[in-house]
């Protein structure tokens, strides 16, 4: 007899087998025995149109996978159920399983309809009685599945009929709802409506009650272990899996993780003639657009692992779509920096209160942000670090440069230094005098009030020096000043016009950063 054949109906008779004994699948049916603290006790309500067919409650340890259940009881004509036997002051999760796969397989909520996941469920303790399951209807999933032609038989055999399980505990959560057709087609009820389940053909051992074995691995695929399990929505159709596919090592990639760094995945040698496409993948994700055999990293890969799933698409009408997937990399490392063609410039008077501007040079690479440093003999000024600079006393014998650094995304950075500007020189103060009155008596008081203003030096320090005549007054211009003294001039005795000439030394830290200037002289008539 032909292999495919014979595999379709090995699939009919094991699924028409699991349709009628879903009761044996799940343990043995409690009996009923007064209430206790090992006996929980309730009612399972059903939608309008249902009646009682063959529906169990079944107790489950939360942490239980498979049909690892403590103990299942029959749900009577009126809708009553117990379970006996449960071990005193443990918790369980109650759920609802209908053999005929017309109401949904779900679990008890308090206050709520029956809930899809075991993690969404209310446990009860031994000693429980009134518990209402409000159930729904059920949704269904139809999907074929292709057996292998001559020559494909694969290595594993399904101990169980194929069956939806949740996506949490691996529980079951559909029944065979119609045997599979001569193609391979059927329908499995009892999924919960908006749920997500996977569908696996069972090939753990009978002492196995995990429920493990090759999954649903995505539409035109062949079935595949746990980690290769796609989710079915309930409600799909038209799904098909495959049982067999062609087997392929591991796609080896070569190149370096570095950003702008090009990958290349190696062929895979596949046991059966097939077509290979590419999915890049970027810690476990599909890099949008990245399917081909090489892959340029980007920024976004930055820190990232990649790897690639290669995808065997077989010529044989009976074999499914295979993926495998590579080691991934290292975590991506930033890629070459930007370099410098034209250096940053420097523009504007080096002068204390002037204002200096940078520009940013060009860089071999597009994207650039950049960033400043301005330097004062080559050493950073603390906050300096905009485009612009507005030149202090602190700069006073200096060279101004600044430092840019081009930042490029998924690139190392790098930086580059303008020319220096000239020595940024002491600065010059303005000096102004003010006559108390320009003209007066002989023997009158007369008063000169000097004015001292250097641009950055809020109170200067030094000395005012006044002539009027042969006769000359010095007065010590403090801090406290602000610049500002004001001065009595020698009595003058012979009448005549005097010019009063005020001029500035600097002392302490202002004749480090500031120059001696003088007033324009001003005129006093003595009459």
């Amino acid at each position: 007899m032909h292999a495919t054949t014979t595999h379709r109906r090995a699939l009919v008779a094991t699924a028409t087998t699991l349709a009628l004994s879903a009761t044996a699948l799940l343990g043995a049916v409690a009996p009923a025995s007064a209430a206790d603290p090992t006996t929980i006790t309730g009612r399972v309500t059903f939608p309008a149109g249902h009646t009682v067919v063959s529906y169990q409650v079944v107790a489950f340890a939360p942490g239980a996978r498979g049909i690892d259940s403590h103990i299942s009881g029959q749900v009577g004509k009126d809708g009553t159920f117990e379970l006996d036997g449960l071990t005193a002051g443990t918790g369980y999760q109650l759920m609802f399983l209908d053999s005929s796969g017309e109401i949904a397989t779900g679990y008890y909520k308090a206050g709520a309809t029956e809930v899809p996941l075991p993690s969404s469920a209310t446990l009860v303790k031994g000693g429980a009685t009134g518990i209402t399951i409000p159930t729904v209807a059920a949704s269904t999933v139809s999907l074929t599945i292709v057996g292998p032609g001559d020559g494909e038989e694969p290595s594993w055999r399904e101990t169980f009929a194929p069956v939806l399980v949740d996506t949490e505990r691996n529980r079951p959560a559909g029944i065979v709802a119609s045997s599979p057709d001569e193609s391979g087609a059927f329908v499995i009820g009892g999924a919960f409506p908006g749920a997500s389940y996977r569908f696996v053909l069972p090939t753990a051992g009978p002492d196995d009650l995990s429920l493990d074995g090759y999954y649903y691995a995505g539409n035109g695929y062949a079935l595949a272990p746990s980690a290769a399990a796609v989710s079915i929505k309930a409600g799909s159709t038209g799904l098909k899996a495959f049982v067999a596919g062609p087997s392929g090592t591991t796609p080896a990639v070569t190149g370096t993780a570095k950003v702008a760094s090009k990958l290349t995945a190696g062929a895979v040698p596949w046991s059966s003639p097939s077509t290979t496409s590419y999915q890049w993948l970027r810690d476990g994700a599909a890099i949008s657009g990245a399917t081909s055999s090489a892959y340029t990293l980007a920024a976004a890969d930055l820190g990232k692992k990649v790897s690639v799933r290669a995808v065997a698409h077989p010529s044989s009408p009976t074999l499914g779509a295979v993926a495998v997937t590579s080691a991934a990399t290292a975590p991506v490392a930033a890629g070459p920096s930007a370099v410098v063609k034209s250096a940053p410039r420097v523009s504007g008077t080096a002068a204390v209160g002037k204002k200096l501007t940078a520009s940013a040079g060009s860089w071999s690479l597009s994207g650039v942000s950049a960033s400043y440093q301005w330097l004062r003999g080559g050493k950073p000024i603390a906050g300096a670090t905009k485009s612009s600079y507005t030149v202090t006393t602190s700069d006073v014998g200096a060279r101004l440069s600044v430092r840019v650094t081009a930042k490029v995304a998924g690139r190392a950075s790098s930086s580059a230094t303008s020319s220096s500007t000239g020595t940024v020189a002491k600065v010059r103060p303005t000096v102004a005098a003010k006559l108390s009155k320009s003209s007066a008596k002989r023997g009158s008081t007369v008063k000169v009030t000097v004015t001292v203003r250097a641009t950055g030096i809020s109170r200067p320090t030094g000395t005012v020096t006044v002539k009027v005549g042969t006769k000359t007054v010095k007065k010590t211009v403090k801090a406290s000043a602000q610049g500002k003294v004001t001065i009595t001039l020698p009595k003058q005795t012979r009448k005549a016009t005097y010019k009063v000439t005020a001029s500035f030394s600097p002392s302490g830290t202002t004749a480090k950063v500031a120059t001696k200037a003088t007033a324009k002289p001003v005129k006093l008539t003595i009459a």
